[in-house]
């Protein structure tokens, strides 16, 4: 139990190293479940399927890792104090490791989840286990491949998570082109329509110029205009006590006011 949470530690230690984040490029212990979120279970064990890791990637899919660890027997092979008893202990490192490849290989993840490759990384968290383990039995990783597992060390395992960020990184960049098109694309066509109001006021003003012009020559050019007999009205004893502004008056009028004005 002990080695198995330290290899769990060293697994969770590569995982924060590799720059994904958990809870959303992976998961730790998390139950697989069928499309209704049902958890799913073995069909021989009846046991809930549960591996320690799952990655995920961009295309949903999903890749299983299991930490597998019992380093007693590789323990007593350093230790060992001869050939004999090094060979001993290293014949049940190679047992142990074909052992947790069988176990892996009995829980099937893949037929499980759709979402996975047709098999399942088994991690062994030291490195120096690893190597003598396989350059002792040459055919060790294919009769893992075999059996649907891949063996993998903690030098090949955070080659892949990178590869799995690397990927996370490209999608990202991805999504913001395609927002950046998006976003152009609604700024260009607001652009479009403001250039298009803009214009619309820009028609309205000049109508509104032109109205203005008419009914200013009606209301004050020439001798028939509104003020002009307004004025001559006016010229008939009438004593208003608020004048029509200057500016309306026509030109000889205007002087005319103005000369009245400063003989007062």
């Amino acid at each position: 139990k002990i080695q198995g949470n330290w290899g769990e530690m060293i697994l969770e230690r590569l995982l924060q190293a590799s720059g994904l984040i958990e809870g959303e490029h992976y998961f730790r212990q998390e139950f697989l479940k069928n499309e209704q979120g049902e958890m799913l279970t073995n069909e021989e064990s009846g046991q809930r399927m549960q591996p320690d890791i799952i990655v995920r990637y961009p295309d949903e899919r999903e890749m299983i890792i299991d930490s597998k660890v019992s380093l007693t027997a590789y323990a007593a092979y350093n230790s060992a104090e001869n050939k004999e008893e090094e060979a001993r202990w290293l014949k049940a490192h190679l047992q142990s490791v074909r052992a947790h490849v069988d176990e892996l290989s009995q829980k099937d993840y893949s037929h499980y989840d759709a979402k996975a490759p047709d098999f399942v990384m088994m991690f062994i968290p030291t490195e120096a286990a690893y190597l003598t383990a396989i350059k002792a039995d040459t055919n060790l990783w294919e009769y893992a491949y075999n059996k649907k597992v891949v063996l993998m060390s903690p030098t090949n395992l955070i080659s892949a998570l990178r590869l799995s960020l690397d990927l996370w990184k490209r999608e990202n960049q991805v999504k913001n082109v395609q927002d950046i098109i998006k976003r152009g694309t609604l700024l260009y066509e607001k652009i479009a329509g403001f250039t298009d109001t803009f214009l619309r006021i820009g028609d309205n003003l000049s109508g509104l110029q032109r109205d203005y012009d008419k009914a200013y020559n009606q209301l004050s050019d020439g001798n028939g205009s509104v003020v002009r007999q307004a004025e001559l009205l006016r010229n008939m004893s009438l004593t208003p006590k608020k004048r029509i502004s200057a500016r309306l008056l026509p030109k000889e009028e205007e002087t005319e006011e103005e000369e009245n004005g400063q003989d007062r």
